[in-house]
């Protein structure tokens, strides 16, 4: 029977409780029209209803609960005011439901009125309230007979168990039930070593928890600010591919509707497939209009359509990053696990998993989510259900009667009940998991608001899932600590609390990422009174000793000396290895177990009510199992418990050791027959039946030390040693194991041929050798691998270690990918040298990859390693200065410039300079490579501009021309297409050849069309336009009767007056004639001209003053020449279809996605670069903007976008941007805004009225500040589900640009600007730079232009020029991958920053100080739409008077509101103001213009 009175109250209350139980009714009513479900959270819901409906004709449906015991006034009353609160707040209701847990007394013909009657009265009076209100609404009453019909419902059984069943699952239940299994887990959980790992990010994604959700929406609501632009241009060449447009607006808006359906509504499915597919449509789009609209050249457009390109090139890009970002978080397999609701999490162990899980189940039930924690050991061979249900300390033991109220008590919470189960190869035994797990997984997906995540060891994974479901279920695997990240949390953790010194090389032992070895380990050198690991610690003997010696200190036995302790426990561990050798299995029994502790401990007792074998499996150096499953399972008499050692490593390696003391070297080919030690490594003892997969650990030990100790490999020493090389994968990767851990010593001519036969499938030689690149001893580290890269020439190279490493790096945790966090992080600061040469070679040769990422961080780590030791660049410099690889030389020198822009010490100047200078320039052949040029002139010109350039060498030397010949033309396009189908492959040829190739394109034509035809050996050439002023100067002017003829020439040709003739009625004859009679007079104008010409003016007339070579100001290189010659020498470099088969296989064709491209990629780029060293060494080269070119000899490469990385950026350390309040206050903040006084909100304040007192700041030191330039804003959308076209709901922003004038020229400007009112906010912001000049070559070099005086207005005052003092510096992320976010920063323009004597500061690039090291100038990081740049109030007051300037501040400001997230009702205010000084008093106008709709 169902009694409300005695309703599960869940440590709340019963009212609480039946609260609850309402909305969860509430929700599985599902009706028809239905939208969206909101439950209202709190203490008797929110606006008069504890949960909603929303339909999709936008009314609603209202629920209320009361829980009401007896109902009188009282309870009529708190009806009353439930009805008047939700009219109020919830207009759109359609229906209002009353839910109360008694059944309404009916009419009964006796005196006074029924509770029925009194309900029908109630109805009537709030209706007539609604019609007030102009709301139509009914009213219903779920009763008591109401809700037990519901609740006995077939759907609705696990509601009635869990509300007034005999489980209460409340918080409590789950905390005892988590308790109770963290207790069971003993030394494997402690909260207390608990580090951040990456797999815990799973759990909030499969319980679709705040952070998952936050990430996802915050990357839709990116997606939506960055709309597709409007692209509206004056010329028609302009417009877009229509088609194109459509798509990308239709997909876009596509997505942002879809946002709505990423709910935490656990009934809904996310569709993550669907989204990813219009993502991939969208992101085409977007992608061929930003090839449309790069290509295109700015300098022939007008001034209008250039600033509309840039403005949408601009929201191209910002809509192609926010594509990425959605795209990025869209492919987390997390997602899978979340559509599945089940996930795997299995590694090796001591790696963490069941710490992981304890983690997860204590945060969850401490934050009151339901999680239930149980594990593998606790399992026998019942019924899977009655054990979970017994387990749990549920009563149901059905499926039904179990999950029914774990899922009930999620939909209570509104949040996914989380089922954990821990070691599942554990207790019962793989098998019986095998055999019940697709049942489990099958089960829980039936229940909206369950999931479940299983852990297992690695090796039981194929045993304990079917093939089925480890196909189907994501996978997990956990290392221990895997990623920079997590290291550094745990070196945090483990050893810096502790005092301990860091390891100085990346983490390449794999001890060192187990957590129990790491906390051990650190536990043990902790209480020793020690503060480093030994060094050297590369041997598996050294690290089993040292943990051996930890685990002493771990059994918490008091002794004058710890060294017996830890002599029994050695004593201990050889006999059970011996034990387990002789056996030859990996396991001993129990109770052989404990005979072997008590007698390794004899003459000690054990502490009291332990044995000495508990003792060692508390201190986790053995572990206890269970017996193998066996269907002759006989429970009066039980198999005994297994004994293994917690770390396999060392129990194979104590195995070994064990076996090998029965292993003569004259037994050496014996010792596998039948009877002879090692002949139980095989399948049923027979070498023919291949080794037994469950000795693989084993075999590596022994591959470890035979060489060490009999000087021979152990693998030549099986029969048929190289039938089961081809076919063991165990074999081979137990020899690449023995690689990493073998003494320096044991290496062999064999050890050579055996990794020489590493077939690359089963293990990779080079990632062999990477792992064993930094470790200083090792006869195979990375000098080894230098020498052998270096033997080959670029071709083989790029296509062994290139290709390899091109995809290696792409993988989860490489060792790549660790070395380089490693040299990025502050750890390799304290590594000595040799540890950072050897990383160094790593890095170096890494920069020959055509994986754009690695080579941008390799790049980065490299110049990370120059700053930590300085000597690092001289030694790769002397190993690779004559490497054959333009890419890895390129980089070379780029890390060097950045590591003496970042410190630009004099020591490291002289000497880098000494160095580059006689590498690139000494001989007079540099690189014929244009950036590798750069970089070393800039190294030169560095050390020259701080006066600390070596002796000897000459400036002058170091500047184009240098020498390359140059390139020989007169190429076909048939001879090109003959030369790639030789070589294999088209693939460079139709990238490459011609126009309608992505590269011949894009790339090519903006790289060379400013070099011109004239070579450097001619003079400098002369434009057309003045060839044109000198032929008139000289031939014409000086005779009048040549002047009559030009003009009438000039009137006759005139092209206006005859089209006006010709195409007014071509059909008709007179006009015919006419303009036949035209064609006459032009003809004999031209011969009188020329009648009176000589010779030799005739041709100038004809080519200076005609134009009849051409419409263009200068001959440019002939741009399809240029494409030929590339693609031909990107084949001559080494390109074939046998060294590179499937090249390009999985890259992507996107410019922001373009992290791997082809090897015939990087040849094309290798070539477009040195043609531009041999066009800039051999021809003139046009420098200037659009009618202001002028030739000159080429000297930098910050044009064009030729520049490819940042290198005088680091990649940002990962930490909260800082606000600097007080540099962007008063910062705007919206007030709240009902939706009825929204659309006057705009025009109750004006932001000008108080402008003057925003110029100024005040630091924290009471400091006063102007502003040079500012931005503030605050937005504002519509909560919930999209609303409208964009869902804005307000907005309010303002600029304040500070812009200096001639003194006396503020007034005349500002009368300008008041008398049109209309002041474009382009015209007075800051310059911008982008991907041009690097940050830090300011101001040094002449890579940044700046003129002073060189900004008006259009039709303005002529006298009225201005000078912009800031400038926005911005390099964009796909030009530099180690800067994902790109990097911004605001800055003093050169003129300005050079006539205040400021520098950069070479700590924080947002500050500028002065010859005294004061901070003059200062810019706040843009940081949630707040950004600004300040000067010093003194330093402006004496610039000022210096110069004879006059300020003038500009502001521009607006207040919108959009209703309904919609344009149409829009309403805002425009604001804009000047404000100056003048004879000391403040003076300003300003003005505003409303629009209201």
């Amino acid at each position: 029977m169902i009694d409300f009175s005695s309703i599960n109250a869940f440590n709340k209350g019963p009212r609480e409780s039946f609260e609850d139980l309402i909305c969860v009714l509430a929700r599985r009513e599902n009706p028809k029209n239905g939208l969206e479900f909101q439950p209202n959270d709190g203490c008797g819901g929110d606006g008069g209803v504890e949960a909603l409906w929303i339909l999709n004709n936008g009314r609603k449906i209202g629920y209320q609960a009361k829980y009401f015991t007896s109902i009188g006034d009282s309870q009529w009353s708190q009806m009353d005011e439930s009805v008047e609160q939700a009219l109020k707040v919830h207009p759109e209701l359609q229906t209002y439901i009353f839910a109360i847990p008694k059944d309404l007394t009916p009419p009964r013909g006796t005196k006074g009125k029924s509770q029925r009657e009194k309900w029908d009265e109630r109805v009537n009076k709030w209706k007539g309230w609604a019609e007030e209100k102009s709301i139509d609404i009914e009213f219903e009453l779920w009763s008591e007979t109401t809700l037990k019909e519901m609740l006995l419902r077939k759907e609705n059984a696990a509601l009635f168990k869990f509300w007034f069943g005999g489980d209460v699952l409340n918080d409590s239940w789950f905390e005892d039930q988590v308790n109770t299994a963290k207790r069971a887990l003993d030394d494997r959980f402690n909260p207390h070593d608990h580090v951040e790992v990456s797999v815990e990010s799973l759990f909030d994604t499969i319980a679709r928890g705040p952070s998952t959700t936050e990430q996802l929406i915050g990357a839709f609501n990116e997606l939506e600010e960055s709309r597709v632009p409007t692209i509206e241009f004056s010329s028609a060449d302009l417009a877009s591919d229509a088609d194109t447009l459509l798509i990308a607006n239709e997909t876009w808006q596509e997505l942002v509707q879809l946002k709505g359906s990423f709910t935490h509504d656990l009934n809904e499915e996310w569709n993550i497939e669907v989204a990813t597919s219009i993502l991939d449509r969208l992101q085409d789009a977007v992608w061929k209009l930003e090839r449309q609209y790069a290509s295109v050249d700015k300098g022939i457009l007008i001034e209008d359509d250039k600033s509309k390109l840039e403005n949408v090139r601009i929201r191209l890009q910002e809509l192609s990053s926010s594509c990425f970002s959605l795209r990025e978080i869209l492919r987390n397999s997390n997602f899978i696990a979340e559509s599945l609701r089940c996930a795997l999490i299995y590694g090796p162990a001591g790696a963490g998993k069941s710490h992981i899980l304890g983690q997860v189940a204590e945060q969850r039930t401490s934050a009151g989510l339901p999680t239930v924690l149980v594990l593998g050991q606790s399992f026998s061979t019942s019924v899977f259900w009655e054990q979970f249900g017994g387990i749990c300390g549920l009563e149901g033991r059905t499926v039904d009667d179990v999950l029914g109220p774990l899922n009930t008590a999620g939909e209570r919470k509104g949040e996914r009940t989380i089922l954990l189960f821990d070691a599942i190869n554990e207790g019962v035994g793989a098998h019986y998991w095998k055999c019940n797990l697709p049942e489990i997984v099958n089960a829980i997906q039936k229940y909206p608001y369950l999931s479940a995540v299983f852990s297992c060891r690695d090796e039981y994974l194929p045993y304990a899932v079917p093939d089925s479901l480890l196909e189907k279920l994501p996978k997990y695997r956990i290392n221990g600590f895997s990623t920079p990240e997590e290291m550094e949390r745990a070196a945090i953790r483990y050893l810096d609390t502790k005092g301990i010194a860091r390891p100085n090389t990346p983490w390449l032992s794999p001890e060192f990422n187990n957590p129990l070895f790491l906390k051990t380990t650190s536990e043990a050198l902790h209480a020793k009174g020690l503060t480093e690991f030994p060094r050297g610690l590369n041997g598996i003997s050294q690290t089993m000793a040292l943990y051996l010696d930890a685990l002493s200190w771990r059994t918490g036995i008091q002794t004058a000396n710890s060294a017996t302790i830890s002599n029994s426990i050695k004593k201990c561990v050889v006999q059970v290895a011996s034990m387990m050798a002789m056996n030859g299995c990996d396991f001993i029994e129990v109770e052989d177990a404990i005979a072997i502790a008590d007698e390794s401990f004899k003459g000690r007792t054990a502490p009291e009510g332990k044995t000495w074998l508990q003792v060692l499996i508390e201190t986790s150096l053995f572990r206890r199992d269970p017996p193998p499953y066996s269907e002759r399972y006989d429970p009066f008499n039980p198999p005994s418990e297994l004994v293994r050692f917690s770390f396999q490593r060392f129990q194979d390696h104590l195995m070994a050791t064990s076996l090998l003391s029965k292993v003569s070297r004259e037994q050496l080919n014996t010792a596998f027959d039948a009877g002879f030690p090692l002949n139980f490594l095989f399948y049923d003892g027979k070498p023919d039946h291949g080794l037994h997969y469950q000795y693989t650990g084993l075999i590596s030990a022994l591959s470890t030390i035979y060489p060490e100790k009999l000087g021979v490999e152990f693998a030549k020493t099986l029969p048929d040693w190289e039938l089961h090389w081809e076919r063991e994968q165990s074999l081979q990767e137990s020899f690449a194991e023995s690689f990493k851990w073998r003494s320096a010593d044991a290496f062999s001519n064999d050890s050579r041929e055996l990794l020489n036969r590493l077939d690359g499938y089963n293990v990779e030689p080079l990632g062999l050798l990477l792992e064993v690149s930094m470790t200083i001893d090792h006869p195979f580290n990375a000098l080894r691998l230098h020498e052998r890269l270096k033997q080959w020439q670029m071709p083989e190279r790029d296509s062994h270690w290139t290709r390899w490493i091109n995809w290696a790096s792409r993988e989860e945790l490489n060792q790549v990918e660790r070395i380089v966090s490693w040299a990025l992080s502050k750890h390799s600061r304290t590594a000595d040298l040799k540890h950072l040469e050897l990383a160094s070679l790593v890095l170096v040769w890494s920069l020959s990859s055509s994986n754009q990422t690695l080579r941008d961080q390799a790049t980065k780590a490299l110049t990370t390693l120059f700053l930590v030791n300085s000597n690092i660049f001289t030694f790769l410099l002397e190993k690779l200065h004559d490497c054959d690889d333009p890419y890895v030389i390129e980089r070379l020198y780029a890390a060097a410039f950045g590591a003496c822009c970042i410190d630009q010490s004099s020591e490291r100047l002289n000497v880098y300079s000494h160095e580059v200078f006689g590498k690139v320039f000494a001989d007079k052949q540099p690189p014929v490579a244009l950036l590798t040029r750069d970089y070393a002139l800039g190294i030169i010109e560095l050390a020259n501009s701080k006066h600390a350039l070596s002796e000897g060498i000459n400036l002058e030397d170091c500047y184009h021309p240098l020498g390359s010949e140059p390139p020989i033309f007169g190429l076909t396009e048939d001879e090109v297409e003959k030369i790639a189908e030789e070589r294999g492959g088209k693939e460079i040829f139709s990238s490459a050849s011609s126009e309608w190739g992505d590269y011949g394109k894009y790339s090519i034509p903006g790289r060379v069309r400013n070099f011109l035809t004239t070579p450097l050996s001619s003079p400098k050439p002369v434009s057309k336009k003045e060839l044109k002023r000198v032929f008139l100067e000289e031939v014409v002017h000086p005779f009048t009767e040549r002047v009559d003829a030009l003009e009438e020439f000039e009137k006759a040709s005139s092209p206006n007056y005859f089209q006006a003739i010709f195409f007014a009625q071509p059909e008709n004859e007179a006009v015919k004639a006419e303009a036949t009679a035209l064609e006459e007079a032009i003809v004999n104008a031209r011969y009188r001209l020329e009648s009176l010409l000589s010779e030799d003016e005739r041709k100038r007339l004809s080519l200076d003053y005609l134009r009849d070579g051409g419409y263009e100001e200068f001959d440019s290189v002939d741009i399809q020449q240029c494409r030929l010659w590339i693609t031909k020498r990107a084949y001559e470099l080494g390109w074939n279809s046998d060294l590179f088969p499937r090249d390009g296989y999985g890259t992507s064709n996107s410019r922001h996605e373009n992290d791997l491209e082809r090897i015939g990629k990087k040849y094309q780029r290798i070539a477009l670069d040195e043609i531009q060293a041999r066009l800039a060494d051999n021809y003139w080269f046009l420098e200037g903007g659009w009618g202001a070119e002028k030739p000159c000899i080429y000297r930098y490469s910050h044009h064009d976008f030729r520049r490819n990385i940042e290198p005088t950026i680091l990649p940002p350390v990962k930490q909260d941007l800082h606000l600097e309040k007080w540099m962007v206050e008063p910062i705007i903040e919206l007030p709240e805004v009902t939706e009825e006084n929204l659309k006057q909100w705009p025009f109750e304040e004006d932001p000008t009225l108080t402008m003057i007192e925003k110029l100024s700041r005040i630091d924290e030191n009471n400091k006063a500040w102007s502003v040079l330039y500012e931005f503030n804003c605050s937005s504002e959308k519509y909560q919930g589900r999209r609303v409208g076209m964009h869902g804005m709901r307000y907005e309010e922003f303002r600029f304040l640009y500070c812009v200096f004038l001639k003194k006396g020229s503020v007034r005349k400007l500002a009368e300008f600007l008041r008398e049109n009112e209309s002041i474009d906010v382009d015209s007075f912001k800051p310059r911008e730079f982008t991907d041009g000049p690097y940050l830090r070559e300011a101001y040094w070099r002449n890579t940044w232009e700046s003129e002073k005086f060189s900004n008006s207005l259009w039709n303005g005052p002529e006298e009225c020029t201005f000078a912009i003092p800031t400038v926005n510096y911005h390099w964009e992320s796909h030009l530099d991958k180690s800067l994902p976010d790109g990097f911004s920063n605001y800055m003093p323009q050169k003129w300005f920053a050079d006539e205040l004597e400021l520098s950069l500061s070479q700590n924080e690039p947002s500050k500028w100080l002065n010859i005294h090291g004061d901070v003059v100038i200062q810019a706040q990081e843009p940081f949630e739409h707040q950004t600004a740049v300040v000067i010093d109030d003194e330093a402006l007051h004496d610039y000022v008077s210096k110069f004879d300037i006059e300020p003038m501040w500009v502001m521009i400001a607006e207040r919108n509101t959009w209703p309904n997230g919609n344009n149409d009702e829009s309403c805002w205010r425009r604001s804009e103001g000047i404000v100056w000084r003048e004879g000391g008093a403040w003076q300003k106008v300003a003005w505003y213009k409303d629009t209201k709709r």
